[in-house]
């Protein structure tokens, strides 16, 4: 059993991390990709850009509104 909760451990810590809004931004990033694939709403290779620029745009913007969030917080203590 140690070794099973262990092994799902290092699981999250590998794709969640510290900061598990970016992986549910990702996630849903993908699963709308997902549906654009399947709808053929843009041609394959546009895609793969598409989604890539989405995450480069998605990441930062996550980090900085928790930054200002957790400067807040502190603020306020």
């Amino acid at each position: 059993m140690k070794l099973l909760i262990g092994f799902l451990r290092f699981w999250n810590d590998l794709i969640i991390g510290d900061c598990w809004q970016i992986a549910a931004g990702i996630a849903l990033l993908l699963g709308a990709g997902i549906g654009l694939l399947r709808f053929q709403v843009f041609p394959n290779g546009f895609l793969p850009i598409l989604l890539g620029v989405g995450v480069m745009i998605l990441v930062p913007l996550i980090v900085v509104f928790e930054a200002r969030t957790a400067a807040r917080i502190s603020r306020m203590k």
